[in-house]
């Protein structure tokens, strides 16, 4: 088995750079600024629209060889508001994989936000930890056919997740936080089967953030990488 965590921020999404570029923060008057500014800049409507169609090609590839957690530290509603404003196609290709079943071509794609937003970094690493937790059990309750909401269902994937034959799992995350490298190991507290491969990318601040040239070309490398990393047997962690 195998599946697939990728975080909205930085790795599909742009956020440190439209931050830098047009002052995108989580406010209502920022956000309606960013727009204003998005919407007379030719070149980052043009740019934005190369990038998407990328990020909707790199969750097509992983699609096609396990589910994928599309994570985001932001709420929900944020991470929507943002995507339709400035990654219209994004949004809606997001939205449809997101009700849509399973099929015999691809896996799921699901979104998950953050419940609240974190105090402290502490906070949001144990998040993370329960998070790939619960992600192992998902895939595992998919893999069966079944529903995790039924405690019956939990404690059956808890169970599959301890035998090598049934809970060999490949967890294949792409992030620009450290912070999703521990939690992979940590998942081996319910899945000791678990082969985790963690690629770590830089450009998570505003400072540092990478160009859009240089995202087009990120997303375009991570659309071959995930799946040599999906045929590697083993355990690993790599920054690209």
């Amino acid at each position: 088995m195998a599946a697939f965590v990728i975080a909205w921020e930085d790795v599909l999404a742009p956020m440190a750079f439209l931050t830098s570029r047009v002052g995108l923060q989580p406010t209502k008057s920022c956000m309606e600024a960013a727009k204003n500014c998005y919407v007379r800049d030719q070149y980052l409507q043009q740019a934005l629209a190369a990038v998407e169609e990328q990020a909707i090609e790199l969750l097509r590839v992983a699609a096609t060889m396990g589910p994928v957690f599309v994570i985001t530290e932001k709420s929900l509603k944020y991470m929507e508001t943002t995507c339709a404003a400035f990654l219209p196609r994004l949004a809606h290709w997001l939205a449809n994989a997101n009700l849509a079943a399973a099929s015999a071509q691809h896996f799921r794609v699901r979104v998950v936000a953050a419940p609240k937003k974190f105090a402290t970094t502490m906070e949001n690493a144990a998040w993370r930890v329960q998070l790939y937790q619960h992600i192992c059990k998902a895939v595992v309750c998919d893999a069966h056919s079944a529903s995790l909401s039924a405690a019956s269902s939990l404690s059956h994937a808890h169970r599959m997740l301890q035998f090598r034959e049934s809970g060999t799992l490949g967890l294949v995350s792409l992030s620009t936080s450290e912070m999703d490298q521990f939690a992979s190991v940590k998942a081996f507290d319910v899945a000791p089967f678990l082969v985790p491969k963690c690629v770590h990318l830089n450009g998570g601040e505003p400072a540092t953030a990478l160009s859009l040239e240089h995202f087009f070309a990120q997303l375009r490398t991570l659309q071959r990488y995930v799946v040599t990393a999906t045929a590697h047997d083993s355990a690993f962690a790599v920054t690209l």
